[in-house]
Order: structure tokens, then sequence, then C-alpha cells
């Protein structure tokens, strides 16, 4: 099946992560995107956001961030996108999470999931 797009990001939000201790002692910009697939007709027809993702997810999902402990990326990007489908209408949800390197951190890493309800 075939599915609109609401889209939000890229955020950018500060986080304690990081697999080496000296990653997590001061807190690294992450680049967050979210891409939320479902139905948006309904919406259009009705004006009414309940039957559509509302933009507060961004505030939901930066304050799951910015509470975290989670080590590694893959960890948080899981918990993101459970929280997404967890919090919407939505039938799927890809994330992507990108942090810039330990070793060098003009190179970016990044880490992208899709999760659907089925």
């Amino acid at each position: 099946m075939l599915y609109d797009k609401v889209s939000i990001g890229p955020m950018r939000i500060q986080a304690h992560i990081g697999w080496f201790a000296d990653e997590r002692t001061k807190p690294q910009e992450l680049m967050i995107q979210l891409e939320f697939g479902l139905s948006t007709k309904r919406a259009a027809a009705t004006d009414d956001l309940v039957h559509t993702v509302d933009y507060d997810m961004a505030l939901q999902v930066k304050e799951l961030i910015e509470h975290s402990s989670c080590k590694l990326v893959e960890t948080l990007t899981e918990q993101i996108a459970a929280l997404c489908l967890a919090k919407t209408i939505a039938e799927n949800v890809r994330v992507i999470v990108e942090k810039k390197l330990p070793f060098d951190t003009s190179i970016p890493g990044s880490v992208e999931i899709y999760r659907s309800r089925r």
C-alpha cells in the first residue's frame, strides 16, 4: 500500500550519547529526521488534527533524547521509532539519527531505520 508522508526535521538536538565514556561527558549534537507514512485524506477532508501526525511529536522526541541514557545510536533510533508509532496514527515511520564520529568530528555517521505496525 502506498502512503502519504508527513515529515518532521531535520531537528538538531543535544544528547549525551556514545559508546566511549568520554563521548558521554558533554552533549553532542544529533540530527534527527522523521517521516511518517499514513493517509492524509481524512485530515484534509475534515481539517482535523486527530487524523494526521501532530508536529508536537518533535517535542516528544526531543524530550526522549534529552533524557536518554543510551550508548548506541542504534538503540536511540529504535526508541524514537517505538515512540512515534505509539503516539501517532502513522502506519510506519522512518527515523534517521546522525552524529559526528568520535575519532573525527568532521565526519558524520548515521543510523536509518524503517518500522511498521505490521
